[in-house]
Parts: structure tokens; C-alpha cells; sequence
């Protein structure tokens, strides 16, 4: 029987990549200092930069692939994809959140296909 649920074959992909790295530890103080001489005197000057904010650690983007293809003649029925960036070890995403939602949003209004126009 053709479309029926035993000739299609589902397949499923997921991948992740840092992009673009974490931020390197620096030094929380930083500043500068200038002294000019001239004809009418001299002056002194000084900047000091405090920053006590963390490094932020790198950027994950994780993908979920779904294709479900015709096991008899191999045609692709339907595919997408979904994708989702986090910082590494953020605690309010953990694998079993980010896969929740890339599911949800891989799926959302599933069978829904853009119309593809022949060609030629």
C-alpha cells in the first residue's frame, strides 16, 4: 500500500559547534596615565577602567535534522530542520531542554510544506 507508515523511514540528525569561541580571562582593572609639559606648566592625568564582569563562555549552536523518506523509491517526502544557540555550560539550558524545544519547533504545525514550484 503505498504511503502507508511501514514503506517510509524516518531519520534524524543532530549536530553541534562552537561559534565563536569563549572570551579569554583578562584583568578586571585596567588604565592609563599622561603627563604633558609646556611653556605655561605642567599637567598629570590618569584613567583607571574597572570591569567586573565574567568572560562569556562560547556560543553552541546545536541542529536537529528530521527527513522522512519513501523506503521503495527513495523520494524525500518531507524534511526540516531546527536550530538553537546557548552558551556552554549555561545552566538554564540543559541537553534535555534545548531537544524539547528543537523538537517543538522542528514540528510545529507539521505536515506544513512550502509549495515547490517546478522547474522548467
Amino acid at each position: 500500500m503505498p504511503g502507508s507508515p511501514s514503506r517510509r523511514s524516518p531519520a534524524f540528525a543532530s549536530a553541534a559547534k562552537c561559534s565563536p569561541p569563549a572570551e579569554e580571562k583578562r584583568s578586571p582593572v585596567s588604565g592609563t596615565a599622561a603627563m604633558e609639559v609646556g611653556t605655561y606648566g605642567q599637567s598629570y592625568g590618569l584613567g583607571i577602567n574597572v570591569d567586573l564582569s565574567k568572560p562569556r563562555s562560547a556560543l553552541v549552536a546545536t541542529r536537529l535534522d528530521a527527513r522522512i523518506v519513501e523506503r521503495e523509491s527513495g523520494k524525500v517526502l518531507w524534511e526540516g530542520y531546527a536550530t538553537i544557540a546557548t552558551r556552554e555550560g549555561d545552566d538554564k539550558w540543559p541537553d534535555g531542554m534545548i531537544a524539547t524545544k528543537l523538537a517543538g519547533a522542528l514540528f510545529d504545525g507539521f505536515p506544513k510544506a512550502d509549495a515547490i514550484a517546478p522547474v522548467g
